[in-house]
């Protein structure tokens, strides 16, 4: 199962109300296809051949993307984990006892600044994420 535009829209909406934040439109997009581009990339096979396979792969990627490509005008970082957690949800994986928000804000951070790449951030997945 995937989430659609609106449902991270909404996720980066909320996040802004909870938390703070910049919200420039409804949809808080820069660009309207930033999103949907992402969205395409990882729901499945193009041209017979899936980038990304597992729901492990895809939370991955959907998470990594949002944070360095910044389809938003705000609160990237915070959305790109948000929706990555609520994927994994939905697709029967939920957050280790172990993990931390410490953890996640470091995570979070890594990405953006280059220093955790799209493999390394699927790999942290695989460590801090279990079936219920």
């Amino acid at each position: 199962m995937h989430l659609t535009s609106g449902q991270i829209c909404a996720i980066n909406a909320d996040l802004i109300s909870w938390r703070g934040g910049w919200r420039v439109t409804d949809s808080n997009l820069r660009n309207e296809s930033g999103l949907d581009y992402i969205l395409a990339l990882i729901s499945g096979p193009v041209f017979g051949f899936d980038m990304y396979p597992s729901k492990v792969d895809k939370a991955a990627a959907l998470g990594w993307y949002i944070i360095t490509r910044h389809p938003f005008y705000d609160t990237n970082k915070r959305t790109g984990m948000e929706a990555t957690f609520e994927f994994l949800e939905l697709n029967g994986l939920v957050p280790a006892p172990q993990i931390t928000t410490s953890d996640v804000i470091a995570t979070a951070l890594a990405v953006e600044n280059g220093t955790l790449d799209y493999q390394q951030l699927s790999e942290w997945i695989l460590v801090n994420f279990v079936e219920p």
